[in-house]
């Protein structure tokens, strides 16, 4: 029997193709090369920053817990005003995505 190892990546953008959606790494000439060391939420608010506009930037979270609580992307969501799916398993959990100050569609 031979098992194949599961390619997460390839099957996360075969599921999104399936819904019209492409993944596609974005040019890094646009962050400043000057930057040399950044934590994760200041790398996003230079990239974030450097776009010409967010109507087209999108963001999936996995595992939102409550779209608040130990949320790291709460604040940058925020204030960008960033449209995104979030994904949490848990449904007591999720109850609180929809409660949270979130914009909703």
């Amino acid at each position: 029997m031979i098992i194949k190892k599961l390619n997460a990546k390839a099957i996360i953008k075969g599921i999104l193709k399936s819904f019209g959606f492409e993944i596609n790494r974005l040019p890094s000439k646009k962050i400043e090369s000057s930057v040399k060391e950044l934590n994760f939420n200041d790398f996003l608010r230079v990239y974030i920053s450097s776009l010409n506009s967010k109507e087209n930037f999108f963001f999936i979270q996995i595992g939102s817990n409550d779209g608040v609580t130990y949320d790291p992307l709460h604040n940058i969501i925020q204030e960008f005003e960033l449209d995104g799916l979030l994904v949490e398993p848990q449904k007591e959990i999720f109850k609180r995505v929809r409660t949270s100050n979130r914009r909703l569609r």
